[in-house]
């Protein structure tokens, strides 16, 4: 008898448990019903999209009547909703093919280098807010493909760019080394030995021209003519 009234007390609690569940979930289906109708009115398909899929969240733990009274009013913006929502994937589709176009025009064109790549960038990021789309799967594989074509020759040019970066880095390295062992020299030289080796420094400046030199080698650049000069 009392394992019967403990096991009758658990299946009531769990009722009402439920019951408050019900409930909760159906006064949020119908939160987001409202929210949805706003939407549809304004004519905001993100919007509408979100409302809609939060209401069939709802909907998922409730049954019966609530269940039905949800369902109902569902119904009832249906139509107003599958319109909208046809006219974003045929509006996102269009928009695409834009996209589609315009990298076509980038793949014929002669930009190059960084701004052919930050082109193709920045159409990437806007294909990635248009979400899906009517035809959406045939549609990326055709943008993907000339995106990858035109971002072909920006690979050779940052491949080159990145060797010239390494050229220059070895060139200042050998320089700066050229340049203290100049600066050890005079140093300990005579007057006359030092007059002398001053022409050592116009080769040294011709290879600082031709390097791509950063602030800080032009300074240290600078405190060697400046310790030369006072000698």
């Amino acid at each position: 008898k009392e394992k019967g009234q403990a096991l009758h007390t658990a299946m009531v609690e769990l009722l009402a448990q439920n019951k408050a569940h019900q409930e909760d979930m159906s006064a949020k289906a119908n939160a987001s019903i409202e929210e949805l109708k706003l939407a549809l009115d304004g004519g905001h398909s993100d919007a509408s999209l979100s409302a809609w899929d939060k209401i069939q969240t709802a909907l998922m733990p409730l049954s019966g009547k609530l269940r039905n009274a949800v369902q109902k009013q569902l119904n009832e913006h249906r139509a107003r909703y599958q319109e909208l929502k046809d006219w974003k994937l045929f509006a996102s589709a269009e928009k695409k093919k834009e996209l589609i176009a315009a990298m076509q025009l980038l793949l014929e064109s002669d930009i190059q280098g960084a701004e052919r790549a930050k082109a193709i960038s920045a159409a990437h990021q806007e294909w990635k807010t248009l979400g899906r789309s009517q035809q959406n799967e045939s549609l990326w594989k055709k943008f993907k493909k000339l995106s990858d074509d035109a971002y072909a020759p920006c690979k050779d040019h940052f491949k080159q760019r990145k060797q010239s970066l390494v050229e220059n880095f070895d060139n200042r390295v050998a320089l700066c080394t050229q340049l203290e062992a100049d600066l050890e020299r005079l140093s300990s030289a005579d007057t006359t030995a030092t007059e002398n080796d001053g022409a050592t420094w116009g080769p040294s400046r011709a290879i600082w021209s031709s390097s791509r030199a950063n602030r800080a080698h032009i300074e240290l650049y600078r405190a060697h003519i400046e310790l030369k000069s006072s000698l």
